[in-house]
């Protein structure tokens, strides 16, 4: 008997070209900050996480596509811009660095909502903690000092020397994540249009 091959799957929004080359400035200028202990997503793997499916057996990738195909029906693309960033889980011990979003929000919400709800009918668990918003630029290893700590946060809350771009949502992704010793590899596995 053959062991069933698992992916690692998440759904995702995927960022348009200029959103990812605005992220890379805002990354530099983070950088450029010193703050010992960041560890970098590459730019082009930013993308909006919807939701997180972890490890899934290979068959089921088509009832995940026809599953999107429910959660986008009826909705119509949207308009987001970057916005300042934060970090989780809060400034005294920062574990993600991330930038927030602005803009129609409540449709980005719907459609998570619209993601989570039938992804649930087909047998993936709810996550416990509320959805928001948000790409995240770094991980941190270790902890911060406190000066280290301060400049990280004054730097997110004055991030953009000019307004960042909107973009619109128009379609979500079903991701294959693939972990690699150099960081994560991002495979598009299917496409919903909204």
């Amino acid at each position: 008997m053959t062991e069933q091959k698992t992916l690692r799957l998440f759904v995702a929004a995927e960022l348009p070209e200029e959103v990812r080359h605005a992220l890379g400035v805002a990354i530099d200028k983070l950088k450029r900050q010193n703050v010992n202990g960041l560890r970098w997503v590459a730019t082009e793997g930013i993308h909006l996480t919807l939701k997180f499916l972890g490890n899934v057996e290979a068959p089921q990738v088509a009832a995940l596509q026809t599953a999107l195909e429910s959660a986008a029906s009826g909705l119509s693309r949207f308009t987001l811009r970057l916005a300042n960033g934060g970090v989780f889980p809060n400034a005294s011990n920062p574990r993600v660095v991330w930038v927030g979003l602005d803009g129609d929000i409540e449709s980005l919400v719907s459609l998570q909502r619209g993601v989570k709800r039938a992804l649930t009918g087909i047998g993936f668990t709810t996550e416990e903690r509320a959805f928001q918003a948000h790409l995240t630029l770094a991980r941190v290893k270790g902890r911060l000092t406190s000066v280290e700590r301060t400049q990280l946060m004054e730097t997110l809350a004055t991030l953009w020397e000019v307004d960042p771009p909107e973009f619109q949502v128009g379609s979500v992704s079903l991701m294959q994540s693939t972990l690699k010793p150099t960081g994560a590899k991002y495979t598009r596995l299917g496409e919903v249009e909204l």
